[in-house]
């Protein structure tokens, strides 16, 4: 009996033992595959910033040869047919990346230098209040306000009805004798056709 029970023991002792040394191999796996899983996640982030690098590299060969500016990752073109707003979002959104009416690029001096020195006034952009009258918001969903928008003296007054869309005004309505290039909106009815600035995101 007691042969029996130094074997029972030595038994569970090994038994134990083997459970130890499983717990070790658990315990190393999963350390294993979480520095598998961090360094794929690493790769992954490596994989896609170099991917976005080269769209960004792309687009930009393939938007500059058709005429567009570049601000950043952003991509704008003043458009002289004329089309009303509706007709004008329809056609900035038909590029092999979908464009909306410009609004972002608008908030870049540069830009606002580049569009009174191409002259592309009274020109639609993406800003309105069709949704709702007096909410003015920008295409890329930012909301109105004085930083980035400066309206006409007396303006926005909604004056013949249905001015729920913007554009941009003249070469006298900008502060021209200064570094400060900022853009200068009117209310306006949608339905008039304009020219039209479309910005496309990289």
């Amino acid at each position: 009996m007691k042969y029996h029970f130094l074997e029972t023991r030595q038994l569970r002792e090994d038994i134990d033992e083997v459970k130890r040394d499983a717990e070790i191999v658990s315990q190393n796996t999963k350390s294993d595959l979480m520095n598998l899983n961090s360094s794929f996640a690493k790769k992954e982030e490596q994989l896609l910033a170099l991917i976005n690098k080269n769209a960004l590299s792309a687009a930009t060969l393939f938007y500059t040869a058709l005429g567009w500016n570049r601000s950043e990752n952003l991509f704008y073109k003043c458009f002289t047919n004329e089309l009303n707003y509706s007709s004008a979002e329809t056609q900035c959104s038909k590029y092999p990346v979908p464009g909306r009416l410009a609004s972002a690029t608008l908030r870049d001096p540069n830009v606002m230098r580049n569009i009174i020195d191409a002259k592309c006034f009274n020109a639609w952009i993406g800003f309105d209040d069709r949704q709702t009258e007096g909410e003015w918001k920008w295409s890329d969903g930012g909301e109105m306000n004085t930083i980035t928008t400066e309206w006409l003296a007396g303006e926005p007054n909604n004056k013949y009805g249905g001015e729920d869309c913007g554009h941009i005004l003249d070469t006298s309505q900008y502060k021209l004798d200064s570094s400060q290039y900022k853009l200068v909106v009117n209310d306006y009815r949608c339905a008039i056709k304009q020219k039209y600035i479309c910005e496309i995101a990289i």
